[in-house]
């Protein structure tokens, strides 16, 4: 059987940041029962001037989430880091 070597992902200041304010945004709507899009969630965060309105700021959140979500399946040791994104 092949061994996998995964990368270990380190998370700068500010992409932490952003994590636990889409933290906050996804734990206020999944407790009144709604799951939020992507570009929900981007306008939330929009919306509370977290981000500005550009391709760039909705591409580099697409990646972070997306980057978050897949490696869910790979490190289960980062779920109390990253919290609540990875949680649904």
């Amino acid at each position: 059987m092949p061994k996998i070597m995964y990368v270990k992902k380190g998370f700068r200041k500010n992409s932490l940041i952003l994590i636990e304010k889409v933290n906050d945004i996804e734990r206020a709507y999944k407790e009144q029962g709604f799951e939020l899009t992507l570009r929900q969630l981007f306008y939330q965060l929009v919306s509370r001037t977290e981000i500005p309105n550009t391709d760039d700021s909705y591409d580099k959140l697409g990646a972070l989430v997306t980057y978050l979500y897949g490696y869910r399946l790979k490190a289960r040791e980062y779920k109390a880091l990253i919290g609540y994104v990875l949680s649904y």
